[in-house]
């Protein structure tokens, strides 16, 4: 059987029992975390002391990284305005 959430099972868990404002709070707190990640990529240097100084491996690494947290981020951003246009329909 498919667990609501798929692998953010536990994420969707922790936020079905919040309140509207949390909910709406955690969008925004996520929303601001994939801006950052997003200038992360495309300004490294202005995160990471010595960027060009670091093996163009670790650039590679830290880039995926990233790419992979803003894809995480969208993912539970969505079940988050998912769960609450939900909430609002059961109002």
């Amino acid at each position: 059987m498919i667990q609501l959430g798929g692998r953010h099972a536990g994420f969707l868990r922790e936020f079905a029992s919040k309140s509207m404002g949390e909910i709406s709070s955690g969008i925004k707190s996520i929303g601001k975390q994939i801006v950052e990640h997003e200038d992360k990529i495309a300004n490294p240097s202005k995160y990471i002391k010595n960027w060009d100084k670091l093996d163009a491996r670790e650039q590679v690494g830290l880039i995926k990284k990233w790419q992979k947290d803003i894809q995480r981020q969208k993912e539970q951003k969505e079940i988050l305005e998912n769960l609450k246009k939900l909430k609002e329909q059961t109002r």
